[in-house]
């Protein structure tokens, strides 16, 4: 069932008590954009019959520059200071030690900016402390030596496609029994690995999404092309990136796409990272397109065949 109250209040948390730390936004109330506020509202308000939370496990796939960092560290300290979770342990996970403090440091940065939520809170180097609760946030990579024996009650776990396993994963979502509403958020973009935990999630969500599995506990937001979409197509680029022409600069993907048209190595990561499409190798050596203009010319040459100019 569907709890406005909920939802709101989610949101209020983000955009009356958290600051952006750094760019041109800096000193700013974080204003979540629309697709956001959507994103936030549909995880906490949809509730079931007893009041929980609806959904356990949440999906956000989004381009790169999309503000993934940022909303990430939002709901960690949600999940953290306004949950109503007594001994809350929320964790951000990530594939090494540098990414997991991306999301842990933007949300330190967002919390020492609060003077409110700063009353509230003891900041650590590597944790943040809410007494109140007896609640901790901390984050976490792959590659932490211990990682059994963690109770999570949120978990966001940021650039999940860079996970070489499932293990960090499948330790923090099993890990989560004992605990009445937990939620584990992955925000990400697209990868080239197959065979991953991240495209098992993402076609889990696709599957979800289209009705093909029922699952009312996984909640998936996807911001990207087709894969048969045209990615030098400017409507595609803004269909797949929700914060162009906002605070992603359209001055900046253009210069991206010029690099990437020139260069066909860039050019899988072009589409990976701006316009979140699943690639099959994170780079190329060769145009697919030209080679395909020029496969027939090649074939006859190659065979000793005459070939006309065009």
């Amino acid at each position: 069932m569907w709890n406005q109250q909920r939802a709101d209040r989610a949101i209020r948390f983000i955009e009356r008590g958290l600051v952006h730390s750094k760019g041109r936004f800096a000193g700013q109330q974080f204003i979540l954009a629309p697709w956001q506020r959507s994103i936030v509202g549909a995880m906490f308000g949809h509730l079931n019959s007893d009041g929980t939370r609806q959904y356990r496990t949440g999906l956000i796939e989004v381009p790169r520059k999309n503000g993934k960092t940022q909303i990430a560290a939002a709901l960690a300290l949600y999940l953290l200071f306004a949950d109503g979770e007594p001994g809350a342990e929320v964790y951000s996970a990530a594939a090494d030690k540098d990414q997991a403090r991306l999301v842990f440091g933007e949300a330190k940065r967002m919390l020492q900016a609060s003077a409110l939520l700063m009353k509230q809170a003891q900041v650590f180097r590597d944790a943040i402390f809410f007494p109140e609760t007896q609640s901790i946030y901390r984050a976490l990579s792959s590659d932490a030596p211990t990682k059994h024996g963690l109770n999570p009650h949120g978990v966001v776990v940021d650039e999940l496609h860079a996970h070489q396993s499932r293990e960090l994963w499948d330790v923090l979502t099993t890990a989560q029994g004992t605990r009445t509403q937990p939620l584990t958020v992955a925000i990400t973009t697209a990868g080239y690995d197959r065979t991953s935990v991240c495209y098992d999630l993402h076609d889990y969500a696709r599957k979800v999404r289209n009705g093909i599995l029922a699952d009312p506990t996984f909640y998936s937001a996807y911001y990207g092309a087709p894969d048969e979409a045209d990615w030098t197509d400017r409507d595609v680029w803004r269909a797949a990136n929700p914060a162009l022409g906002d605070f992603l600069s359209e001055e900046f993907l253009e210069t991206e796409f010029r690099q990437a048209s020139e260069l066909p190595a860039r050019q899988n990561a072009f589409r990976q990272l701006y316009l979140n499409q699943w690639v099959s190798q994170s780079t190329r050596w060769i145009d697919l397109a030209l080679w395909d203009a020029n496969h027939t010319h090649g074939c006859a040459a190659m065979r000793g065949e005459r070939v006309d100019a065009a």
